[in-house]
């Protein structure tokens, strides 16, 4: 939600305007504790250098975004050498700063962290890719359009995919392929016989190691037995709605848009609010207080995303 409204400028603005400039900053500031950003709308702007090109910035969100989650591989990799080999002088050494860590927390505790960074880092990595892709038309003194000419939406001294921006363009499409793709479809996919036998014959072997991940995920949701329905692919649901968030405002904004408002966000909050009556409904989770409240914040989520624009039409 709150990469949507920051990346919206006109959802940021009429936040402003509701809460004030101070109510707004507070808000976000609280809100961007879940997806990494800490004290950004509230810290004063600092220049790291007179030369640093703001396409450069969004590389530091990487940074941020990846940090958590190469410490968490790098403690479970430290925490296997210890209990493989941990007679080896060099293990010894590398894993001395960790060793009572190691001897506490069982592997399955390092990979729910792994997947709580990620699910953390996800909506960071899928706004910051689209930073580096979206486009914008250039126009002459008097309104037409010049061919050819379209430069990076947030960076206007970069010609799109010319010479400069390509580099960082390979970047953002790898990390929206790695990480935004790949993580929903395994989810949907994993449940499935068909992909199991798939990983079989590409001689798959770490069954534990993508257990536990997929278990971490998927282990609330009713998987099929005791007379009940399969619903695990639904742990997707959550990434796939940033990514339609996305889409939905490259649609609206970028190639159809509304210069003063409009519907943008009805059909997102119209889809939360269905999705928050079928959790009601079909209860996809084991535990019925789950079902309840993920039910309930979808909906909730839902209308609020439809009522910024009646606000907007009404008022405005």
């Amino acid at each position: 939600v709150v990469n949507g409204i920051t990346f919206d400028p006109f959802l940021l603005e009429n936040l402003k305007c509701f809460f004030g400039t101070g109510g707004g900053k507070a808000f976000l500031t609280i809100l961007g504790f879940f997806y990494l950003d800490f004290f950004t709308h509230v810290i004063p702007p600092l220049c790291i250098s007179p030369s640093t090109k703001r396409i450069d910035i969004f590389l530091l969100d990487y940074i941020i975004a990846l940090f958590p989650i190469a410490i968490t591989l790098c403690v479970y990799l430290l925490i296997k050498l210890h209990d493989q080999y941990r007679n080896y002088r060099v293990v010894k050494i590398l894993v001395y700063a960790l060793h009572r860590f190691a001897s506490c927390f069982p592997n399955h505790s390092i990979i729910n962290a792994f997947v709580t960074f990620l699910l953390l880092s996800y909506s960071k990595l899928l706004f910051v890719s689209c930073k580096f892709l979206l486009a914008a038309k250039s126009y002459d003194k008097w309104g037409r359009e010049i061919a050819n000419s379209n430069t990076l939406l947030q960076d206007p001294n970069i010609m799109f995919f010319k010479s400069h921006h390509i580099p960082y363009a390979i970047t953002a499409i790898s990390v929206l392929v790695i990480f935004v793709l790949v993580p929903p479809l395994l989810l949907l996919l994993y449940p499935t016989r068909f992909f199991r036998k798939l990983l079989n014959c590409c001689g798959f072997q770490r069954w534990d190691l993508i257990y536990l991940i997929m278990d971490a995920f998927q282990g609330w949701y009713k998987d099929g037995t005791k007379g009940t329905r399969d619903y695990r692919p639904l742990s997707a649901l959550y990434m796939l709605l940033r990514i339609g968030i996305v889409v939905e405002y490259i649609i609206t904004v970028h190639f159809y848009v509304q210069a003063e408002g409009g519907a943008k966000w009805y059909v997102t909050g119209a889809i939360h609010v269905l999705l928050g009556m079928l959790h009601l409904g079909f209860k996809p989770y084991k535990r019925r207080w789950m079902n309840i409240v993920d039910g309930l914040l979808l909906t909730i989520m839902g209308v609020i995303m439809m009522s910024l624009d009646l606000i907007y039409v009404l008022y405005f």
